[in-house]
């Protein structure tokens, strides 16, 4: 999984324009945001980079970028 601390989110409407910044890279991505804490984690086969252009191009400044080990990673 990948999570994005982004800023700039504020209400459900941004949460829409993200999930579909990153779905516009990968439909079947799963795309969790988190308003409180500015995250939105991706679970997508779609390059990271991509990821970040995608939520960036939305209006979105990607601060952060990290690698979320999944069930059964270490």
């Amino acid at each position: 999984m990948k999570q994005y601390v982004t800023e700039g989110m504020t209400c459900r409407s941004c949460v829409s324009h993200i999930a579909a910044a990153v779905r516009s890279v990968d439909s079947q991505a799963d795309v969790a945001v988190d308003l409180k804490t500015q995250t939105v984690n991706v679970e997508s086969r779609a390059d990271s980079e991509a990821l970040v252009r995608a939520i960036e191009d939305a209006g979105y400044p990607v601060l952060e970028a990290r690698a979320i080990p999944g069930p059964g990673l270490t």
